[in-house]
């Protein structure tokens, strides 16, 4: 599947930001190919903020065992996130807690990972109205 393949995944250059808006159950899989699908977008520049909007999904299951692909994403996509800022949307205590540990690992590779509770919050920290729903 190309990056530009799936509806959950969208590029918005004039703000300088990707979008990811997985629905249902998210895994490790999940964020790996969505995270490929924005890095690898024809239009990313290093720089743009990253975004992860979970609000809309059923549920965030992460494993122990996701950890060596996460860190296998983030070493093959070092250069092209260099500079950026990573924004995770959650609004499920457990997940945000694992978003912190997260955070602690990549910060190794130059990221900055922050969290948000709603899709406000993101709107805000991007400077723009509000976050778009994609379809």
């Amino acid at each position: 599947m190309k990056p530009t393949e799936f509806p959950e995944v969208a590029l918005f250059p004039e703000h300088r930001y990707a979008l990811a808006q997985p629905r249902g159950e998210v895994k490790g899989e999940t964020i790996v190919a969505y995270g490929r699908a924005m890095a690898y977008h024809p239009d990313w520049q290093p720089g743009f903020t990253e975004v992860w909007d979970a609000t809309l999904s059923e549920s965030v299951d992460m494993l122990p065992s996701d950890i060596p692909s996460l860190k296998t994403l983030e070493e093959e996509t070092q250069e092209l996130l260099k500079g950026s800022t990573t924004i995770i949307a959650v609004n499920r205590p457990m997940v945000r807690m694992s978003i912190e540990f997260y955070a602690a690992l990549v910060r190794p590779f130059g990221r900055k990972i922050v969290s948000a509770k709603t899709q406000k919050e993101v709107a805000t920290l991007l400077g723009i109205d509000e976050l778009p729903v994609l379809t």
